[in-house]
């Protein structure tokens, strides 16, 4: 503390009319970048909204889609499925879509193999019906793993009596190194069966399709070594002594890696 020659303190005091120091100026945004960012905020906040809405478990849609399956009504659960399946809104949480699509999937497997074998207007569109099916399955999201192998749906069209249907799998698990020996011997049994079919159960009969299908089928078991007679049986029924006579398909995938 300052003090004056007496020893008492001084006390400082600022006079009246002393100026007040200087201060600096506030800094000040201009306005158009205030109001950006205020934008820049609300957009902000509005994009964070739609990222993190909550995703529908479907719960009711997927009970009401057992309970038709329940009921012997596979083509209402497979609309209902597909239908919700495709809405944008609400969106669907990861494991009820991959659930949902599970159940469509099954569905439109099992009312395809309900197909009447004996229907030659349905039994050739079940190929398309199968590739279709296969297609909406990737874009629903459905892991491969979780659907069926080709070899698989032939084995279940065979028993069906699908045999356009069985053929076109086989072929396809063939093109894709699944096929086995079992594989083989199903397809040659499928081609003979078809042949048959086409030959002497069809009124009138169709027998230029069907010698090429039992032409094809014996070339098959020639070519791989199986141990079956039935096609060269019904060639020979068909007027042909020499079984080797009629000319197969000779574009078949499986005739045409046995050649090399």
């Amino acid at each position: 503390m300052l003090t004056d020659r007496f020893g008492k303190p001084i006390h400082w005091r600022r006079q009246p009319d002393a100026p007040s120091p200087p201060q600096a100026p506030r800094a000040r945004l201009p306005w158009p970048w205030m109001v950006g960012g205020v934008l820049l905020l609300g957009t902000g906040a509005f994009l964070l909204g739609l990222c993190y809405r909550p995703c529908s478990e479907a719960h009711s849609e997927r009970e009401q889609i057992q309970d038709f399956l329940r009921r012997g009504q596979p083509r209402v659960a497979i609309a209902l499925a597909e239908n919700v399946l495709v809405q944008q809104s609400p969106r669907l949480c990861a494991e009820a879509r991959r659930a949902l699509a599970g159940l469509w999937y099954s569905a439109s497997l099992d009312d395809l193999f309900l197909t009447p074998a004996s229907d030659e207007a349905l039994g050739p569109q079940t190929v398309l019906r199968w590739r279709t099916t296969e297609q909406k399955a990737e874009a629903f999201g459905l892991p491969r793993a979780e659907r069926l192998p080709p070899a698989r749906v032939a084995q279940r069209a065979y028993a069906a009596g699908l045999w356009p249907l069985a053929d076109a799998a086989l072929k396809e698990a063939f093109e894709a190194g699944e096929l086995s020996l079992e594989g083989t011997q199903l397809r040659y049994a499928t081609l003979t069966n078809w042949g048959y079919q086409l030959a002497f159960q069809r009124t009138p009969p169709q027998r230029e399709p069907a010698v090429r299908l039992l032409a094809t089928a014996q070339a098959l078991a020639t070519a791989y070594r199986l141990p079956s007679g039935e096609a060269c049986l019904y060639l020979r029924r068909l007027g042909y002594a020499d079984c080797t006579q009629p000319a197969p398909d000779t574009t078949d995938p499986m005739l045409a890696a046995a050649r090399r």
